[in-house]
């Protein structure tokens, strides 16, 4: 089953790697990881950009519209049959979507 996972992002530059580390280590791979970006500050979202080939996610800017907003994008943008949401601060257990799927 393809499993989508979608985070919202906004100036979470100092915790967004570690949850990325935590879908990346999941022992069921999900099929996407799209990360939407809320209008963060230029910096935060210059390392977004920085990291997204090692994690390997592709990156939705949208302009500040608040959380829920970013769900909403990830989910139209996204692929999978199943759809998954993880906040940019959120860290998963490595069998999280094995269990999901």
């Amino acid at each position: 089953m393809r499993i989508s996972v979608i985070i919202p992002f906004f100036n979470a530059a100092h915790t967004v790697e570690r949850t990325l580390a935590s879908v990346q280590h999941q022992s069921s791979p999900a099929s996407e990881i799209i990360v939407v970006d809320d209008g963060s500050d230029l910096g935060d979202l210059r390392f977004l950009e920085s990291i997204s080939d090692l994690y390997r996610f592709r990156i939705i800017r949208t302009p500040n519209r608040g959380v829920a907003a970013a769900r909403n994008t990830g989910a139209r943008a996204a692929a999978g049959e199943l759809l998954s949401f993880l906040d940019a601060d959120d860290l998963w257990d490595p069998k999280y979507l094995e269990l999901l799927g």
